[in-house]
């Protein structure tokens, strides 16, 4: 049978009782109360099944109050997540996607499922990795100064020798010029045996190298960890305009049995009056929660190129499986991406400085040659020589720029040196922010939870007492309000402390998935190696 407590237009203001006699006023107010506690009792809805759902409070007489929070038993919840205040393990959002609906639906998405189509379609982790390769590559060239090297020169033209290579035949004597053509030939076989700068040089590349290559793991995970918080704000937001809606329907229905009591002579106009500017301003509520969720959703397509039509719940982050502070400060010195980059970048300032000072020293190597001359001075013919020779270059003088070049080398190491002692108290105090703050959120949370709690068995005692004419109305708004306010305060810390397990994360590095491809770039066939995005994954990020 439908419900009789239908709430009228909010926009309509009751109609003013008539004036009865007493007995009459007597007879209606009995009849109201009677049926809206009968038609309470049928539009009550069913609280959503719960994994390990809390006993049910006995079932208000008057208004239904808004749906309990599917949360498992405080006794047994530690710390509470996202997925125990939702109550399932999958949200829908076909309905409130609003103009997002225009985007590129992606189905159903989880934490792990939102990183990898982020990373997979990132133009800032893809320029990161263009980079890395080229420094790559860089390490071949630093790497040919130390392999054989082969040249061939030749040269053709005219010379002019004075005196000639050509006897005068009249006076048996060298002409005292001779303009004549020449050509030479010369193919040299060159192999450093000790050459301290292009060893240097190689060193500090390679060093490059692995900096580049923490530089593209912290691109990696500062993506996954946005891809992973605009994840975790689509609950969020979802779950606040859920418990608004609730909020919002708990009011109406409690302003049609004001009113129809406001009707009968058993309360005034102005107490529906009370009860319609708060459901209204629930309406307020509902608007805004619709449109931080559309902003959640536009950074999600920002981040990942699409929006989905559904967020799974059971995998959005948590604060089980973090290390203990003092084991998290020392994983965090050795993994993360700034300190690891810092260092690689120190060892090639040391290379660098390695190979600055062997210039003060001769470099050795071996070279083997075959010299072809024709007409050489002029004379007819053509001298073949062929030589192997031991040689060394060692320069006295430079200006001073070797010295110079040094002393810039030693400054550029020290400001290394004290930008890792910088980082290093940073990431300390980050952590242990970051780690306080965790504990006082889930401390707060867990009190927050047993308000919300005991809100809820205040409100359902409010009401009852109301339909008896034993509560004032306005403790039961004021019972309402507090109890959408602690639902609302305990997402929000549940979030909260989902978003800080996520930075301790990205604090001591790998949080991206690891993988092919996903240390390393691509190895380059021929040509330059442009990745490829997929285009439904081309996010401009």
């Amino acid at each position: 049978m439908p419900s009789r407590l239908t709430a009228p237009s909010l926009d309509q203001p009751p109609r003013r009782p008539p004036r009865l006699r007493p007995v009459a006023a007597a007879l209606i107010l009995a009849f109201g109360l009677a049926a809206g506690i009968d038609s309470a009792a049928q539009s009550t809805p069913a609280p959503a099944a719960t994994p390990t759902p809390t006993p049910a409070a006995p079932t208000p007489a008057g208004p239904p109050a808004s749906s309990p929070l599917a949360i498992p038993d405080p006794a047994a919840l530690v710390v509470p997540t996202l997925a125990d205040l939702a109550g399932r393990a999958v949200l829908d959002l076909t309905a409130d996607l609003g103009a997002a609906a225009a985007f590129e639906r992606l189905g159903t998405a989880g934490v792990e499922q939102t990183v990898e189509r982020a990373l997979a379609g990132s133009y800032d982790v893809a320029a990161t990795a263009s980079r890395t390769q080229a420094q790559r590559e860089l390490v071949d060239v630093a790497r040919g100064g130390l392999l054989p090297k082969l040249d061939l020169r030749a040269n053709t033209g005219r010379e002019l020798s004075k005196p000639g290579s050509v006897i005068d035949e009249a006076t048996g004597s060298p002409v005292s010029r001779s303009l004549h053509s020449r050509d030479d030939t010369a193919l040299v076989f060159r192999q450093a045996i000790w050459d301290g700068p292009a060893a240097g040089e190689f060193a500090r590349q390679r060093a490059l190298y692995q900096a580049a290559l923490a530089s593209l793991g912290s691109a990696r995970d500062q993506l996954a960890l946005d891809a992973a918080s605009a994840h975790l704000d689509l609950v969020q937001y979802r779950l606040q305009l859920q418990f608004a809606r609730d909020y919002r329907i708990g009011l109406e229905k409690l302003y049609a049995f004001v009113e129809r009591r406001s009707q009968g002579g058993g309360s005034s106009a102005a107490e529906a009056e009370r009860v319609k500017a708060r459901a209204i301003n629930a309406r307020s509520t509902v608007i805004e929660a619709q449109g931080a969720l559309e902003s959640a959703l536009v950074t999600y397509r920002r981040l990942v190129g699409g929006v989905p039509d559904a967020v799974r719940t059971d995998d959005a982050g948590g604060v089980r499986d973090l290390p203990a502070l003092d084991a998290a400060l020392t994983r965090a010195r050795q993994g993360n991406p700034q300190m690891v980059q810092l260092r690689e970048t120190l060892s090639s300032i040391e290379a660098e400085e390695r190979a600055a000072r062997t210039k003060l020293y001769p470099k050795f190597e071996v070279e083997v040659g075959n010299f072809r001359t024709t007409n050489a001075g002029g004379r007819p013919g053509t001298t073949d020589d062929t030589r192997a020779m031991f040689v060394m270059n060692w320069n006295f003088l430079a200006g001073g720029a070797d010295l110079a070049l040094l002393r810039s080398v030693k400054a550029r190491e020290d400001e290394t040196k004290f930008r890792i002692l910088d980082v290093e108290r940073r990431l300390d105090e980050a952590l242990r922010v970051t780690y306080n703050t965790l504990d006082a959120v889930t401390q707060r949370a867990a009190a927050v939870r047993d308000e919300m709690i005991s809100n809820q068995r205040v409100v359902a005692a409010f009401e009852e007492q109301l339909v008896l004419a034993n509560r004032p109305l306005l403790d039961v708004l004021d019972a309402q309000q507090r109890l959408f306010q602690s639902r609302a305060e305990l997402l929000r810390l549940t979030a909260l402390q989902a978003n800080l397990s996520l930075q301790i994360r990205r604090q001591l590095g790998g949080l991206a998935p690891t993988g092919p491809g996903f240390r390393e770039p691509p190895p380059r066939s021929d040509g330059y190696n442009i990745p490829t995005l997929p285009a439904a994954n081309r996010t401009g990020r």
